[in-house]
């Protein structure tokens, strides 16, 4: 995998196991993506600077979503979830709204 920065530089980025999904992270310099250890899925925050990993949440999700104050958030059977500590929690609060699309994200 390669990172294209928008001055042109091509950087090659190292992973431990490949991704098999890419998430959106909304600043830092960091890839939040999806990768498979012995058919076991998990969350990982990849560090661009250093290339350093992270593993966030260790069940499977449809989409995820990292935000710059590093709350993450993922959508697992159409509902949507906060992950603390590695485990997802419901929020509460729009648990009726159901969903399989992209997040929408505005600070």
């Amino acid at each position: 995998m390669y990172l294209l920065n928008l001055d042109g530089n091509l950087t090659a980025v190292h992973t431990p196991l490949p991704l098999v999904d890419i998430y959106q992270d909304k600043g830092n310099n960091r890839l939040l993506g999806k990768q498979l250890k012995d058919t076991i899925p998990t969350i990982v925050l990849l560090n661009l600077d250093n290339q350093q990993f992270q593993s966030l949440y260790f069940e499977d999700a449809d989409k995820a979503l990292m935000t710059k104050s590093d709350a993450l958030f993922i959508i697992e059977d159409k509902a949507i979830y906060n992950v603390i500590d590695a485990e997802r929690h419901e929020i509460k609060s729009i648990s009726n709204i159901k969903t399989d699309a992209l997040f929408t994200y505005q600070e």
